[in-house]
């Protein structure tokens, strides 16, 4: 405040700092206790209005409406006092940041996630509200406060309850009705964002304020209204009366799911029994969208990988597969699962294992061809078919030859003796060769 400006809170415990701005029924500043020296925000009457009972009555409503509201997402009251010249004032929390209106009007549209954020926690606030008989009548974007905590947090506030319309039949929790309550047929609200049912002027309830959040949820996301297009006061109201709006989806720059689409039409049907029926079942709704928009979507498609190149082995090892030919690291030919044992496990195992193995490394070797051999297979075994043929002939003519010796050593000149010698030794000789096939192998 400049020295030359009166502190309109003088003979109270406050004094003002600085003029924050003013509304249809008082102006706000922001103020100092003397005593304790915490600053806050005072919202005092307007000096024109201070003769007015009725108005001079709603400022006590909604001092009353705050202070007995505790909840996160709305502005605290701490005090209720007058100013000397009779003007009632009430204290309120100091809130650091601005309103959506001032925000939207400087970034352009939120984000669908940001949005959605937003427009619950000003539901939970009137869930709070409408509990107590409470209905605020004139949520807008400059009603709503982004409020920077000390420790970075930015959460919603909603503000200026100075409209706001008291239902009976809540146990005596809220505040007194006012004095002389809203005449019939009179329009309560800013005309952009009033409901069909207070442009007619009567059976007002909560579900008003579910209107006036789904269509700050449209503009928060299309980055305009639904009835931007219209001027004047009077063709507003008929907008909101007859004009079936467009999905929001059709005019924001960004892509909108459509069942949020279905939501915010419905938040804002012409008839309030088309409605949501409570701010809480709006809320529970956007917060199944958010939550599916956080969920995995399911499997990605990616590129398929390389085909992988010749197995890269630490140590010297040989490959065997049952049933099958061992991996042939020339050809790069891998025809099913196969096993590989270190060298070093094979020594130890030769006693039991080097029979199978010379075997299968020979077919191995076979059906490579061409004289192709399975690496670190033994020698071929010798051809036991021939070793046979040659003993068995050395066999028949050993024996004859020592028949002859014989007979020639005895001088026996019968032909009978020398034809039964001879076929003697050749049975012999056949014997002799078939053990020693035998034994060769």
């Amino acid at each position: 405040m400049r020295p030359s400006e009166p502190n309109p809170f003088e003979g109270t415990p406050y004094r003002a700092l600085r003029r924050l701005g003013a509304g249809g029924m008082g102006e706000v500043y922001e103020v100092e206790h003397e005593i304790v020296g915490k600053r806050m925000v005072a919202k005092v009457l307007r000096a024109e209005l201070a003769t007015d009972p009725g108005t001079v009555d709603r400022m006590r409503v909604e001092a009353q409406a705050l202070a007995r509201l505790d909840h996160p997402n709305i502005v605290s009251v701490s005090d209720f006092r007058a100013t000397g010249d009779g003007r009632p004032f009430f204290v309120m929390e100091r809130l650091d940041g601005c309103t959506l209106g001032q925000e939207l009007r400087r970034r352009g549209a939120f984000t669908v996630e940001q949005a959605i954020d937003i427009a619950r926690q000003v539901l939970r606030a009137l869930t709070a509200a409408h509990g107590l008989g409470l209905v605020h009548r004139d949520i807008k974007l400059d009603n709503v406060f982004l409020h920077r905590t000390p420790a970075g947090d930015r959460i919603v506030k909603v503000l200026d309850f100075g409209v706001a319309k008291v239902l009976g039949g809540h146990g005596g929790r809220g505040p007194a009705p006012p004095s002389l309550p809203t005449a019939e047929g009179v329009i309560v609200g800013t005309p952009r964002y009033v409901s069909p049912e207070q442009v007619r002027g009567k059976n007002v309830d909560h579900r008003a304020d579910i209107y006036g959040v789904g269509l700050m949820l449209y503009t928060l996301i299309a980055g305009r209204g639904p009835f931007d297009h219209v001027d004047g006061r009077k063709d507003l109201f008929l907008a909101h009366l007859t004009e079936e709006p467009d999905p929001p989806s059709k005019l924001a720059q960004q892509p909108v799911p459509n069942e949020l689409d279905t939501a915010i039409l419905r938040a804002i049907q012409k008839s309030p029994d088309d409605r949501y029926q409570t701010a809480e079942s709006f809320e529970v709704a956007l917060a199944s969208i958010a939550s599916r928009r956080k969920a995995p979507i399911g499997w990605l498609e990616t590129e398929p990988s390389p085909a992988p190149g010749p197995a890269k082995v630490a140590v010297p090892s040989v490959t065997v597969r049952t049933g099958a030919p061992v991996f042939d690291e020339t050809t790069n030919d891998r025809p099913g699962p196969r096993r590989v044992i270190p060298t070093e496990v094979l020594d130890e195992l030769a006693p039991l294992r080097e029979p199978e193995l010379s075997t299968r490394t020979s077919r191995a070797a076979d059906a490579a061809g061409d004289g192709a051999r399975a690496p670190d297979a033994p020698p071929p075994a010798p051809d036991h078919a021939s070793t046979s043929g040659v003993t068995y002939v050395a066999g028949i003519g050993a024996a004859i030859a020592t028949s002859l010796a014989g007979i020639l050593l005895v001088k026996a000149a019968s032909p009978a003796m020398v034809a039964g010698l001879i076929g003697a030794s050749v049975v012999a000789a056949a014997i002799a060769a078939t053990i020693a096939s035998r034994v060769a192998r």
